[in-house]
């Protein structure tokens, strides 16, 4: 079961990344930001909480999502895992209108596809971290594709330098629900 080929989905405010995920290996992934109004990428284009920013952004995951779907059906039925994010608690939690469009994307995915595997937020992307309970390796914890230059071939990346944390978070999501499907935790 561990050979099942996973969609991990990292949903974001600014940046959202999928990576798909076969046993150990990070096989080919991407991370969006939003555009604005002129189809110019733009970090700040979901701060105004309109609809329209949100249907672009939404419409753009889903778009590449579907590539990402297609290529991991070579590999096999493939099966989808996404963080949701938790309800903010207080005025230092994720603002609002964060957690309105992750949540909003979280929920565009599930209805997207049978079968999502619901993931909470945890220290997805982070866990080689110290203050997280890693050793600062991030080899250890993350396949290369993951740690260093993106391979030639995978999905766009228009986070800012390239910031890989959004598809080793994916990856850490995808292995949720790998685990679960090994333990027959996981739905049919």
């Amino acid at each position: 079961m561990t050979d099942v080929p996973v969609i991990g989905v990292d949903t974001g405010f600014r940046w959202t990344a999928a990576v798909l995920r076969v046993g150990g290996e990070a096989v080919n992934g991407f991370t969006l930001g939003p555009l604005n109004g002129n189809g110019i990428r733009d970090p700040n284009a979901n701060d105004g909480m309109s609809a329209a920013a949100l249907a672009r952004y939404v419409s753009r995951i889903g778009t590449h999502l579907d590539q990402l779907y297609d290529l991991a059906e070579a590999y096999g039925h493939p099966r989808v895992a996404v963080e949701v994010p938790n309800r903010p608690k207080g005025y230092r939690q994720l603002p609002l209108r964060a957690w309105l469009v992750t949540h909003t994307v979280a929920w565009a995915v599930v209805g997207r596809y049978d079968g999502v595997f619901l993931v909470p937020p945890d220290h997805n992307g982070a866990r080689h971290q110290p203050s997280r309970g890693g050793d600062g390796d991030m080899g250890e914890h993350y396949p290369k594709p993951l740690c260093r230059r993106r391979p030639g071939g995978w999905l766009p990346n228009e986070a800012p330098r390239h910031a890989r944390d959004h598809e080793r978070a994916a990856y850490d999501v995808a292995g949720v629900a790998l685990e679960a499907l090994s333990t027959d935790r996981g739905r049919p």
